[in-house]
């Protein structure tokens, strides 16, 4: 087995649009340009992973000037209120899909709770090297909150969708 380094990423923007965004982007595609990787951009959050026409080459040329804009150069998952998500039926017709997320959602906040009960006794309690590592796992936690409740059910339709199509 060879050794092959891979020199490909790809960015998404999974969740909403967030102050900054751009600049990321920016940062991230000339970083690794600097280092002699492609850089793919996935359009629409993780409905774009679905579509391989929404995926395309970032290059320094493409992510100049963008760091001004509001929102993000790759769109978005986020594509209104999560807690009613409209889905269509194999027959035509509308549904809301929210049943899952309203019955989840208490799991999801309590488990945050004590994953940050615990980060703050470390924090408090653990040495100095540990407080930057608390800071990451942090970022993590809420990031993971968010995605697990707010990006799975677009998911989720986009998913049921495609089936129904097919």
């Amino acid at each position: 087995m060879t050794n092959k380094q891979i020199h490909r990423i790809a960015i998404n923007t999974g969740g909403g649009d967030a102050p900054g965004l751009n600049a990321v982007i920016r940062a991230a595609v000339l970083s690794a340009e600097r280092r002699d990787w492609e850089v793919l951009g996935i359009h629409h959050g993780y409905a774009g992973l679905l579509d391989t026409s929404k995926i395309m080459t970032l290059d320094h040329g493409t992510v100049r000037g963008i760091t001004h804009l509001g929102g993000t150069i790759l769109g978005t998952a986020n594509k209104g209120n999560p807690f009613e998500m409209p889905m269509k039926l194999p027959d035509g017709s509308e549904t809301v899909v929210n049943r899952s997320i309203l019955e989840t959602i208490h799991r999801s906040l309590v488990t945050q709770l004590a994953a940050m009960f615990v980060m703050v006794a470390l924090l408090l309690f653990g040495g100095a090297s540990i407080k930057h590592f608390i800071g990451v796992l942090f970022v993590g936690l809420l990031s993971g909150t968010y995605s697990s409740i707010f990006t799975a059910v677009p998911l989720l339709v986009e998913w049921e969708g495609r089936a129904s199509t097919a």
